[in-house]
């Protein structure tokens, strides 16, 4: 008997690795069913884990807006990479837009166009010139739909408005959250920059600071809440960009905040600009010695924002910012021309022009080096003063503008006789009256220099 059963044994030996085999292939089989049916259950797990986190709202929103009542330029984009969470595609959601002549006989069709059965909906209120205080208020009253025909209100306006807007449009439209509708006001820069379709799609808030900086340092007409838009822009800076971009941004903050006439706020933003850079050269640590001295200047502590304005002009040449170090000079030079020292202006002014002339042309420093090198030249009885006033109103694009309207005037003070301008200086001094005749204005005070961002 157990010579059989080996015999039988011996037998199948033969046949045994294609039994092997046949059991493999169908464990293999087992085992890809399972993991495309594991695949499948979780699919659907993973989809509805995204939509619930997407949808959570962030702990930490910004706070701004514009009161900017023109039509804006595109901005440009912010500088590094946004990563968004989204669904395949773009989301679905369409734009209202309204016209610059907005005004309350508008708001039946625009609100009924809201409420149209298409998904969720943008009220783009950016090209309106004026906005109604109660513009939500009657928005929320006039509201008949749900969630399920509009999921998403956006409100998109400029940067100063959503910094004045925001909180009391989001109050008034608390009615349509009643609803299930979900309701948030942009500004302007992130639409540009397409981070709106991330709030659509799932919540996500994405800020543009970078170009809403250079949207109002372009565009900017301050109005009286200028300070809250400044110190609005400050926190979004601090808490939504890298601490590589915070530098640079900052010291533009200090570069708005001198074009509205605060040398105290600006000298602090110069100062933090200051702290986060390294003591090497750099393009950016030059903009903020720059700011910083001529927020010295202007708070009266001219020998220390002199040296400051110096240090600027350089490290500009060790950074090879031969703009940065002209401008830097035309500061300084402003701030000898008012204090009547006409000689080291002619030096500054002279220099900056040198810097300006080898480089890539910036008409408006350039303007304004010559204009201001002409006062000096003029003060000294030099003939050269007329062609560097003539060279500063060919250099402005805008022929009609004040500042070419000031070439002119000074053109005109250089042309009279030298015996009557110095016939009017002596009358002057005989009245008592030490102030400067309404024509040298082109001078300047020894307030901030507004040097647009493209030419520095």
């Amino acid at each position: 008997m157990s010579g059989e059963i080996e015999l039988s044994w011996l037998s199948d030996r033969g046949r045994l690795p294609g039994l092997v085999d046949r059991v493999l292939r169908r464990f293999g089989t087992l085992v890809g069913w399972a993991r495309s049916s594991t695949r499948g259950l979780l699919r659907p797990l993973s989809a509805r884990v995204v939509r619930v986190v997407g949808d959570r709202p962030r702990a930490r929103m910004g706070l701004l807006a514009t009161t900017r009542s023109e039509p804006l330029p595109t901005p440009p984009a912010p500088h590094g990479g946004v990563r968004m969470r989204g669904a395949r595609g773009a989301p679905r959601f369409s734009t209202v837009r309204v016209g610059p002549e907005f005004s309350p006989r508008d708001y039946p069709a625009i609100f009924a166009a809201l409420q149209a059965p298409d998904g969720s909906k943008l009220l783009d209120l950016v090209p309106a010139r004026l906005l109604c205080a109660d513009l939500f208020e009657d928005l929320a009253a006039a509201w008949t739909v749900g969630r399920e025909t509009v999921p998403r209100l956006g409100i998109l306006v400029s940067f100063e408005r959503w910094v004045m807007l925001r909180d009391a449009a989001l109050t008034q439209l608390q009615p349509l959250a009643a609803r299930g509708i979900r309701c948030d006001v942009h500004y302007a820069e992130q639409a540009a920059a397409g981070y709106l379709a991330a709030w659509f799609a799932h919540g996500q808030v994405v800020h543009n600071v970078p170009a809403a900086i250079a949207t109002l340092a372009a565009h900017w007409y301050p109005a009286p809440s200028w300070a809250l838009v400044i110190d609005t822009l400050c926190r979004l800076a601090r808490a939504h960009t890298s601490a590589a971009e915070l530098p640079a941004l900052v010291t533009q903050l200090a570069a708005l905040a001198l074009s509205c006439g605060d040398a105290v706020r600006a000298a602090t933003l110069a100062r933090e600009a200051l702290f986060y850079l390294p003591e090497t050269p750099s393009v950016t640590r030059c903009q903020a010695l720059r700011e910083l001295g001529t927020a010295l200047i202007c708070q009266g502590q001219t020998v220390a924002g002199q040296a400051i304005l110096d240090q600027a002009f350089t490290m500009a040449a060790q950074a090879k910012a031969p703009d940065i170090g002209a401008s830097a000079l035309c500061h300084s030079g402003l701030c000898a021309l008012n204090h009547g020292d006409y000689a080291d202006a002619e030096r500054r002014f002279g220099g900056a022009i040198a810097l300006l002339s080898t480089g890539h042309l910036r008409r408006h420093l350039l303007a304004l080096a010559h204009h201001s090198l002409a006062v000096a030249l003029l003060h000294q009885g030099h003939p050269d003063a007329e062609a560097h006033a003539r060279t500063a109103l060919a250099l402005r694009p805008d022929p009609d503008s004040h500042l070419a309207e000031q070439d002119r005037m000074l053109l005109a003070e250089l042309r009279e006789p030298r015996g009557e301008r110095q016939s009017d200086g002596a009358e002057t001094e005989r009245r008592g009256d030490t102030a400067a005749p309404e024509r040298s204005v082109a001078i300047g005070a020894p307030i901030p220099l507004r040097v647009s961002e493209a030419d520095v």
